[in-house]
């Protein structure tokens, strides 16, 4: 004799992070992501730090978009201040210059660490170029938004 089978309740089965990273990924839309498109933004300046890896030391500012299309969005600007040897690196003008735009001139190496942190904390709001360079995108400082 055979048996009535039983109807039971479905259940979802249990969903791994491989599936989530999959729905994640099938509903990405195409894009630049998480990246300021090209032209001139409005944005603030949301990290600055240095940074000593194996390449050498450099110097790191992050911007994060204010408005508009570019709202949310964030984009890196690197300075190389010291090559794997020891040497100066290219960097150094574009850094002094650029922390010449934020109203900090005559800076010294002793200083800059606290002096990046603390420009960071105050997160000012500054005016950028947003270039595309081949298959990179880089970011350049234009000066502080008017207040």
């Amino acid at each position: 004799m055979a048996k009535t089978p039983i109807n039971k309740p479905a259940t979802s089965p249990k969903r791994s992070s491989e599936d989530s990273f999959a729905d994640a990924f099938d509903d990405a839309k195409a894009g630049g992501g998480s990246f300021f498109p090209v032209g001139q933004h409005e944005a603030r300046i949301s990290g600055f730090e240095l940074e000593d890896t194996e390449k050498g030391l450099s110097a790191k500012i992050t911007y994060t978009g204010q408005e508009g299309e570019a709202e949310d969005k964030n984009i890196a600007q690197w300075y190389k201040l010291k090559t794997p040897e020891g040497d100066a690196g290219p960097g150094i003008p574009f850094l002094k210059r650029d922390l010449e735009l934020l109203g900090h001139s005559d800076v010294k190496f002793a200083d800059l660490g606290d002096l990046l942190e603390t420009i960071a904390g105050e997160e000012p709001e500054v005016t950028i170029n947003v270039k595309q360079n081949g298959q990179y995108t880089n970011a350049y400082l234009v000066g502080l938004v008017d207040s």
